[in-house]
């Protein structure tokens, strides 16, 4: 059967008139009485009808100059006919338009009362599609032809509240079409405060720019983007329940092994210049390739950046320092109309969340990195409420997505508790679930990360290093810059906290640290191959009044011997040892058998007199009423306390602490 839109071009071209097809089912004609070159009348085809619009003379006249009547312009005689069907596909009604916009129905289901299309519309919910909701079949239709997803209630305006829009719940954006008269204002406002009572979205209400509805605006040459704002309110807090028996509970997949959670938001966080945006864009670069660890390993993922600090050249040049597929990397920007000319901007959330989600879901975007992610919050990013009011829409967009979206955030000064030095308000560190801190190590100049809060793996509280290395990058103009690139060193036993409240030594410090020095090299000195336990060493350090932190510092200030820490194999612990190199000509002391005074839990030894009076008299500088303890008496003369490997746990706190005996 051929359409009304096939026959009306037809009568045209009869009429010696000039048709010119610009897209399917759209024509463009030459209007009686005008010239070839006036093609002043367009033509639509929807379903069940065609669209007539002339912008030169009356649409009617120029419909009766060519004998066309109102029933011609349907493709059935009788008008256009519109079947509401169920979500399970049942027809629930079929409503009737006469050429002579006469209505009437046959309901078959008294029951329900679906909205128009209802399968179009729930999969578009689910695509995260914006959802039209229009006065009548025909302004859903005209939208339909041009590839959006609209509906509408049976029975026009008076009767909108008789439909069931439930299935609008979860939809992102719900746009309200208005016809522009009192009836069509009044349904607006109506349904208005309706969905935003059963709608979680945005939901907007629109007039047409031209004409009454929205099948004049369309053919008056205006698109979907060019209708009139009405309002964009909607409740800023709603409350809802969900029973837990609904909540379905699934493995948390993790883009990046351990780190960079699915469906949620991560944090990395350093000091200016910490190599905290090189090391995210080496792990962005080793996803594009499918080798980085986690759930999706063995697939080359699509991501996107958005970058407000470095421009894209130098992005790119990272990348291709880090061996990223460039195809699957996107930089994601607001474009900012200025005087008729796009100029490159920041995105504001939650203002451009809609496009952006569109632009993620179509290009199938697996991580998303925001660096800094201050730039993005619409607001002050040290009061809490603006933090929230930004990340929360953000941290719904990764799971609606299944997106790990990754921030990047800077330190303040100073030492303290690590995460509490992440720039902004505390809410940014309590809305992530995954926060990563960097710092450089200034003894080796290595990089330092650390796993500091994390609610989905068991790896919180570990620790990795990195060094950066440059290497050669072409440009675009044919120069050479030297740009960093990340090596990875594996684990390590130093966390970013250590670092971060790491005093500077300072000649009355260095007593203290020589003594710390001393007793480390004199236990590994004395245990089997120069190596043992790191658990052991701390433990008996502490017995002897230092910390673990003294302790670590001086295993990595020691030179002469040097003193590696490393994992004793798959899945044990770590251990310190003597180097190799460092053992040659060192004379091992036979380990006491544990009767003579030795605890379990630490090894024996018998350091050299000579070690053990240096170590005391270092110490008897600052503290005159310590004394040197003869090897041989067993007893502390000061405290007359039994000896632990010839050392006087009581007098080294003493020494440590600055109290007298």
């Amino acid at each position: 059967m051929t359409t009304a839109f096939d026959r009306l071009v037809s009568t045209f071209e009869t009429a010696g008139l000039k048709v010119k097809h610009t897209g399917p089912r759209k024509a463009s004609a030459q209007a009686p009485g005008h010239s070839g070159k006036d093609l002043s009348v367009s033509l639509m085809g929807i379903d069940g009808m065609v669209l007539v619009h002339s912008f030169s003379d009356p649409t009617a006249d120029v419909l009766a100059s060519l004998g066309v009547k109102p029933a011609d312009l349907f493709d059935e005689p009788h008008g256009a006919r519109y079947e509401y069907r169920t979500a399970s596909g049942a027809l629930a009604r079929t409503a009737y338009r006469s050429p002579t916009k006469v209505f009437r129905q046959d309901v078959v289901n008294t029951a329900e009362t679906p909205l128009y299309h209802l399968d179009e519309v729930t999969a578009g919910v689910k695509a995260g599609r914006r959802i039209w909701v229009c006065e009548g079949e025909k302004d859903a239709d005209v939208l339909r032809s041009l590839g959006e997803v609209a509906t509408t209630a049976p029975q026009g305006a008076p009767s909108w509240a008789k439909a069931d829009y439930t299935p609008l719940a979860h939809a992102l954006e719900v746009i309200i079409a208005a016809d522009d008269d009192e009836a069509g204002k009044a349904r607006a406002t109506g349904l208005f405060a309706h969905l935003q009572q059963v709608c979680d979205g945005t939901v907007r209400v629109v007039l047409p720019a031209e004409g009454k509805d929205i099948a004049d605006h369309v053919m008056a040459g205006h698109g979907p983007d060019e209708l009139r704002e009405v309002t964009t309110k909607r409740p800023a807090r709603r409350v809802a329940l969900t029973r837990a028996s609904a909540v379905t509970t699934t493995h948390q997949p993790f883009v990046a092994a351990d780190l960079w959670p699915e469906d949620v938001l991560s944090l990395v966080a350093g000091r200016a210049g910490e190599g905290k945006s090189t090391w995210v864009l080496h792990k962005l670069a080793q996803a594009t390739r499918g080798e980085l660890e986690g759930d999706y390993k063995g697939q080359q993922l699509t991501v996107a950046i958005t970058a407000t600090e470095d421009s894209k050249p130098l992005q790119r040049m990272r990348l291709e320092a880090a061996g990223a597929d460039l195809d699957r990397v996107l930089f994601l920007e607001a474009m900012i109309d200025v005087a008729g000319e796009d100029i490159e901007g920041v995105p504001r959330i939650p203002d451009d969340l809609p496009q952006i989600r569109r632009q993620l879901e179509r290009a199938g975007v697996k991580v998303w990195v925001i660096d800094p992610i201050t730039g993005l919050i619409a607001g002050d990013s040290n009061r809490r409420d603006d933090v929230r009011a930004s990340l929360d829409p953000l941290a719904g967009l990764a799971r609606d997505l299944h997106l790990s979206i990754v921030g990047v955030a800077h330190f303040g000064k100073g030492g303290g508790r690590a995460s509490d030095k992440v720039s902004g308000s505390h809410a940014l560190r309590d809305v992530v679930r995954s926060l990563i801190l960097i710092a450089t190590d200034d003894e080796s100049g290595d990089r330092v990360l650390t796993l500091d809060k994390s609610n989905y793996s068991t790896a919180a509280g570990q620790s990795w290093a990195f060094r950066l290395e440059n290497t050669e990058v072409p440009t675009s103009d044919g120069t050479i810059e030297d740009i960093a690139h990340v090596v990875e060193l594996g684990a390590s036993e130093l966390n970013v906290s250590e670092i971060i409240n790491r005093e500077p030594a300072g000649d009355e410090d260095g007593e203290d640290r020589n003594a710390a020095q001393a007793f480390v090299i004199d236990y590994l000195k004395n245990v089997d191959s120069g190596e043992a336990k790191a658990g052991d060493v701390l433990k008996a350090g502490r017995a002897s009044g230092f910390s673990d932190t003294e302790l670590k510092n001086a295993r990595k200030r020691s030179k002469d011997p040097k003193i590696a820490s490393r994992k004793s194999g798959f899945g044990a612990g770590w251990v310190w040892a003597i180097e190799e190199a460092s053992l040659e000509g060192v004379t091992k002391v036979s380990k006491v058998s544990r009767s003579q005074n030795a605890t379990p839990s630490t090894p024996s030894v018998t350091p050299s007199q000579t070690d053990h009076v240096s170590l005391l008299r270092t110490a008897t500088k600052k503290h005159t009423r310590l004394q040197v303890v003869d090897e041989h008496t067993r007893l502390c003369p000061v405290h007359h306390a039994p000896l632990n490997g010839n050392t006087c746990a009581q007098c080294l706190a003493q020494a440590k602490g600055g109290q007298g005996a």
